[in-house]
C-alpha cells in the first residue's frame, strides 16, 4: 500500500484528515514531496494522542518498520571502505553496523528503559563506560524478548523479572551493585 494511502487511511480512521491533508496539500503545492515529513506529521500526531487506539499503534509500528528499513537501505547504499570506516569508529564491526541498522534506530530503547527500572543513570554508564555501554545496546538490539522486557517495564516488574530473561542482566546487576552508577 502506499504510504500516502496509508496516511490518508488511517487519519480518516481517527477522524482528523482534514487538518492533514490541508498540510499535505500544502506541502505538495510548494514543490514537495517528502514522505519523510508526512510520516513525521502522522507520528506527531499519534504520539500526542492520549487516546491511543489499537490501529494508532498499529500504524506507528509500521512506521518505525519504515523507519529501519530506510536506515538499513541507506547503509547497504554506502560502498564498502564508508562501512567498514564507520563501523571503526564506533567500535564494532561492518556485519555488527548493518545488523544494527536494520534493528532500526530504537533497537535498544528497552535498555535505557531498564537501567532507570534498576536506579542505574544511563548518561553516567555512557559517559564513563561507553564500550560497555555500546556492547550492551548491541545485546539489547539483538534480544528475543523484547516483548516480556516491555511488559515488565511497563508494570513495574522489571526489577524483579529482568534476571530471567534479559542478556545484559550480569553487566546491570554489576552496574547497580556501584553506588557511583546509581541515579541521584
Amino acid at each position: 500500500m502506499d504510504r500516502d494511502v496509508s496516511l490518508v487511511f488511517s487519519l480518516i480512521v481517527r477522524g482528523t484528515a482534514r487538518a492533514v491533508l490541508i498540510e499535505i496539500n500544502a506541502h505538495r503545492a510548494a514543490g514537495g514531496h517528502h514522505p519523510e515529513l508526512i510520516w513525521r506529521l502522522l507520528m506527531d500526531m499519534l504520539v500526542n494522542d492520549s487516546a491511543r487506539t489499537v490501529f494508532a499503534r498499529l500504524v506507528d509500528w509500521f512506521a518505525k518498520g519504515w523507519e529501519s528499513s530506510a536506515e538499513a537501505d541507506m547503509i547497504a547504499s554506502l560502498d564498502d571502505f564508508t562501512i567498514q570506516s564507520i563501523a571503526h569508529d564506533c567500535g564494532i564491526s561492518p556485519d555488527q553496523l548493518i545488523e544494527l541498522a536494520k534493528a532500526g534506530p530504537h533497537a535498544a530503547d528497552e535498555m535505557i528503559g531498564m537501567m532507570k527500572a534498576l536506579n542505574i543513570d544511563p548518561a553516567e554508564i555512557e559517559l564513563r563506560l561507553r564500550a560497555q555501554f555500546r556492547d550492551m545496546q548491541i545485546t539489547c538490539a539483538h534480544c528475543a524478548h523484547k516483548g516480556e522486557c516491555r511488559k515488565d517495564l511497563a508494570s513495574g516488574a522489571a526489577a524483579e523479572n529482568f534476571a530471567h530473561y534479559c542478556g545484559n542482566a550480569n553487566e546491570l546487576n554489576v552496574l547497580r551493585a556501584n553506588p557511583d552508577f546509581l541515579l541521584g
